[in-house]
């Protein structure tokens, strides 16, 4: 603890270097979190804890979060009067014990969780060819080249083989939507 802060609880500051302590803006009482204590989360989490009343703007600082005893970046935002998200500036560690470090009026709060084991990466499969695999879906794989578009690109779409309304209301939507595409 450095020797200012250390006099500034000791209430031996104002005395000993004649300039006064500000006191720590602390958060109000903490009434709930997610994730709850002892939950198991995705590493991807962002905490959300609620306060008994408004969270003072100065207050933020006194949230802190670490995973296996080590601190952890995050951004503090209140995201409503009494509601504070913590956003961890990248994935927490996979399969540790984490702990919200809280300062509250009611004195310190820790909520411990853990984070999920590390598991096989999703690999989406398609073939960007295979015009009849729903998802995932390319996003330019209607687009054919088309120098004179303001794009570099135009929709290609084949439509099918109907005669009739049914053909002539395809064609009009196709129309459109190439009019559409090209600004």
């Amino acid at each position: 603890m450095p020797r200012a802060l250390l006099l500034c609880s000791l209430a031996l500051s104002p005395w000993l270097l004649g300039s006064g302590c500000k006191p720590a803006v602390l958060l109000p009482a903490l009434v709930g979190s997610a994730p709850a204590m002892s939950e198991t989360v995705a590493r991807s989490v962002w905490p959300v804890l609620d306060f008994a009343a408004p969270i003072p703007a100065t207050a933020t600082s006194q949230a802190h979060l670490s995973c296996d005893g080590l601190g952890v970046e995050v951004a503090r935002r209140r995201i409503d009067a009494d509601s504070l998200v913590l956003t961890p500036s990248s994935d927490l560690p996979a399969g540790a014990s984490c702990e919200i470090r809280l300062e509250t009026e009611a004195g310190t709060v820790t909520v411990a969780f853990q984070t999920a084991a590390a598991g096989t990466p999703f690999v989406p499969r398609y073939d960007r060819r295979d015009p009849d695999q729903p998802l995932p879906f390319p996003d330019d794989f209607f687009l054919a080249p088309d120098p004179g578009a303001p794009t570099g690109f135009q929709l290609s779409l084949v439509l099918p083989g109907t005669t009739g309304t049914a053909g002539n209301l395809l064609n009009a939507v196709a129309n459109v939507a190439v009019a559409d595409a090209d600004g």
